[in-house]
């Protein structure tokens, strides 16, 4: 039986596929936040008469989700077009629970609708396509730590705030500083805040479940010329480049295992009096029987093979 090297598809495993992302999701990303950003920013303009407007929760809250999208867009400027939104999805977290809270608010508590111009921005069109851009656009919401939903209520209790200390009187049916029960109301507003941001971080966690399942699918190794195969590697071309990066790796130990067997088994069949090939003094690796565990690393030592015999 003659053994030979191990070929250069032995030694070099599957390259991981590049963080970069492509040009299609770079452009469809960069559109779609380009139109959030517009419908916002003409949410918050359509009436504007001037800044006393902005002490209204609605307008305010579409202006907001203009800004952050615009940013949002022009994000992949500033990685040289490498990433196409940042890492934390938190600002995306925050302006969809802002968004949703007006637009629960004036329909169920004041009754509104969405006949005018400036209704149909603010309350329906732009909490519309920020939600849809949390479950259905981009990755970070992946990402979404289980804190997060708890620091959400910043911006509506920014509001409050200012709305308590101006002495803001434009939801005074339902939210009058002067009652007894404004801090109940308070509370319970933030409470639905934090309610709608774990509903987010649920669905961020279902997206996160997806990618996964897409990543471990997609990932094979690369085709390798037919000449880098090998008949005593085991198995065939197509069995191999079907392997996942983990499947391949065991493929390659189990393999080197058997190899420095079938080498001791040759030395101990030689004749008296011809050459051992002696194995290395550390053996062959300590591993149990596969199938392994991804978290195991083994080591590659270089066993000696025995020279090609004539005929052979």
């Amino acid at each position: 039986m003659a053994y030979h090297p191990a070929s250069p598809w032995h030694t070099q495993p599957p390259q991981q596929p590049s963080g970069r992302v492509g040009a299609g999701v770079l452009l469809g990303t960069t559109v779609w936040r380009l139109l959030v950003a517009t419908f916002g920013l003409t949410g918050g303009l359509v009436t504007f008469d001037g800044i006393d407007d902005l002490s209204w929760l609605s307008p305010l809250a579409s202006m907001v989700a203009g800004v952050v999208y615009l940013g949002l867009a022009s994000f992949p400027l500033f990685t040289a077009g490498r990433r196409h939104e940042p890492r934390s999805p938190w600002w995306r977290g925050s302006t969809t629970v802002l968004l949703l809270l007006v637009a629960l608010t004036f329909q169920l508590l004041m009754g509104g609708g969405l006949s005018g111009a400036e209704s149909l921005f603010q309350h329906g069109l732009v909490p519309l396509v920020v939600l849809i851009d949390w479950v259905a656009i981009g990755s970070n919401q992946a990402r979404v730590k289980w804190w997060h939903p708890l620091t959400w209520v910043t911006m509506p209790l920014a509001y409050l705030v200012y709305y308590a200390a101006a002495g803001v009187e434009h939801y005074s049916g339902f939210l009058d500083p002067d009652s007894s029960g404004f801090a109940a109301t308070v509370a319970g507003f933030l409470a639905a805040v934090v309610f709608g941001g774990y509903i987010l971080y649920g669905i961020g966690k279902i997206r996160a479940l997806i990618a996964a399942q897409h990543s471990g699918a997609a990932q094979h190794p690369p085709a390798y010329p037919h000449w880098q195969q090998h008949p005593h590697q085991g198995g065939s071309h197509a069995q191999h480049s079907q392997q996942s990066p983990q499947q391949w790796q065991h493929t390659q130990q189990w393999q080197h295992t058997q190899q420095w067997q079938h080498t001791q088994q040759w030395q101990h069949t030689q004749p008296a009096g011809q050459p051992r090939y002696a194995p290395p003094a550390h053996g062959p690796p300590q591993t149990p029987q596969p199938p392994y565990s991804p978290q195991q690393q083994f080591p590659r030592p270089h066993y000696p093979y025995p020279p090609q015999q004539p005929g052979q």
